[in-house]
């Protein structure tokens, strides 16, 4: 019998559905000049491709590689977005602006947050998308370099963590070349699902997808009540948090 969570079942189902979905419509920015809509296209593939190989990677036990190329589909989300924008002009403006140089991604997040974003559905949680968004970008910031966070995806939990006489904690970890932790796996995993959900309501909020917006909203119900995200108590920077207490165990 499995005891694969619904999160699992129905966000893996979307992965691939999600970005199909972009590279579809990507395709039809027929008012784009030629280098704005060649540039929106490329970073959908570099979102997927980045997607695919991080799951290669969590699947080999390289965690941390697979939490760093998340990172690169995470930064590609700004410029997706720029091209599906609901008012052309603006995503016209705002694609042109990236491709000369003359405004970075943060700029261009800052504007989305000062005219776009008040306009999208709630997200998870009903925080407005502006707050999600924020929260989800920062959390997974750490990451964009090798740094004590990103060495920690590194490590295996190889037993449960024992209490000391003195109060310390002692945690039993390995490193090297194989160092599949299944906890890690799960959750960089579910990091997958959420980004996958984050680019479909992107999609939705500005081009009408009525059978992907309803799988999405299937997905969000299932995403918020997981016990993985604290049921929306849990602050988005501890659940990308490297150490664990627990031994992992196998999902079926």
């Amino acid at each position: 019998m499995s005891n694969k969570p619904k999160w699992f079942e129905v966000g893996s189902q979307l992965i691939g559905e999600v970005s199909g979905v972009a590279m579809q419509l990507a395709d039809q920015l027929s008012d784009l000049s030629l280098d704005s809509k060649t540039s929106v296209q490329c970073s959908i593939l570099h979102y997927v491709q980045c997607l695919m190989a991080s799951a290669d990677a969590n699947r080999e036990g390289k965690h941390a590689i697979a939490l760093s190329l998340t990172r690169q589909s995470v930064e590609a989300l700004t410029l997706i977005e720029c091209g599906f924008l609901k008012d052309r002009s603006l995503s016209s403006e705002l694609v042109t602006a990236w491709v000369q140089g003359s405004k970075s991604s943060g700029a261009i997040r800052k504007r989305l947050s000062q005219n776009v974003w008040q306009h999208y559905s709630k997200s998870l949680w009903s925080q407005g998308w502006g707050e999600y968004f924020g929260e989800f970008c920062s959390s997974i910031q750490p990451y964009a370099h090798y740094s004590r966070e990103l060495q920690g995806w590194q490590l295996e939990v190889i037993d449960n963590a024992t209490l000391e006489d003195c109060g310390s904690i002692t945690l039993n970890m390995k490193f090297g070349f194989d160092t599949y932790d299944s906890n890690k796996a799960t959750r960089i995993t579910l990091i997958h699902i959420l980004l996958s959900w984050t680019l479909g309501k992107i999609i939705t909020n500005n081009v009408s997808q009525p059978e992907l917006e309803h799988k999405l909203d299937e997905l969000q119900q299932a995403l918020e009540v997981c016990p993985e995200l604290g049921k929306g108590q849990l602050d988005w920077a501890q659940q990308l948090w490297a150490s664990e207490f627990t031994k992992p165990q196998e999902m079926t």
